[in-house]
């Protein structure tokens, strides 16, 4: 197989993943461009700031205060990818531009114990031989993991194939919408993605499975009884609960 042809497999890769709800969601593996390609956004970040401190500093007469700068240059570095994993729901500014972000393999969100064991190993992955280690792992990895990765129990998914669906995941609202399902605002936003994931996958290959089980997840959930189709039943609770939550 030509090298072409193992970037092409690589790309195209799908990961199935179990939810706690017994639900299988299928994601696209994020290809090794986009994650270098974020890996260089956020480098490119973290390097415009370290120069508006040295311009800063030397605006403050502090140049020679290396205890002082070293502070203030170090910990953006170390604790960047981490912080910015937390706050934004498992992405950097880079993999945002980039629409990637990081998944769970156990069926769940991420939390901040996943977050924290990706980024014990990261001076493994990138800072030893320039990022060789971790490049070497995600091409010998099926699931592209790199060794935080391996660690923490997940991988780094493509969120794009949401987009193609955006029209038919969120109908526009009439302006005189009115909920079918009130219950909709107990779901959390990590139940919606859920179901949007399940919508986009259904939308794009035609599982049949997937959408009955989460259709009778949430009306299990929800304690709702309905006759609705499963595609239109999930539809549905999409649009009620942002109708709902949104204070229209």
């Amino acid at each position: 197989m030509d090298t072409a042809s193992s970037e092409e497999n690589y790309k195209t890769m799908k990961i199935s993943i179990e939810t706690t709800q017994n639900v299988i969601i299928e994601y696209e593996r994020a290809s090794i461009g986009d994650r270098m390609l974020a890996y260089a956004i956020d480098m490119s970040i973290l390097i415009a700031y370290e120069l508006i401190i040295l311009f800063l500093f030397s605006q403050l007469k502090v140049l020679d205060n290396m205890p002082l700068i070293i502070l203030f240059s170090s910990v953006p570095f170390l604790f960047y990818d981490l912080v910015s994993e937390i706050l934004l729901d498992g992405q950097t500014v880079g993999k945002m531009v980039r629409k990637i972000r990081i998944v769970s393999l156990e069926g769940k969100e991420p939390n901040i114990g996943h977050y924290i064991l990706r980024w014990l190993l990261r001076p493994i992955d990138f800072w030893i031989c320039l990022g060789g280690v971790a490049l070497i792992s995600m091409i010998m990895n099926k699931k592209g993991q790199r060794l935080g990765d391996l660690l923490a129990s997940t991988c780094v998914v493509s969120t794009k194939q949401k987009t193609d669906f955006s029209a038919t995941i969120f109908p526009e609202m009439e302006e005189e919408y009115t909920p079918s399902f009130l219950q909709a605002d107990r779901l959390t936003d990590s139940d919606m993605r859920l179901i949007k994931a399940v919508i986009a996958n259904h939308l794009k290959d035609g599982s049949e499975p997937p959408l009955r089980m989460m259709s009778e997840k949430v009306k299990e959930m929800l304690g709702i009884s309905s006759d609705m189709p499963p595609l239109l039943l999930l539809q549905t609770i999409v649009k009620d609960y942002y109708y709902i939550t949104a204070g229209y």
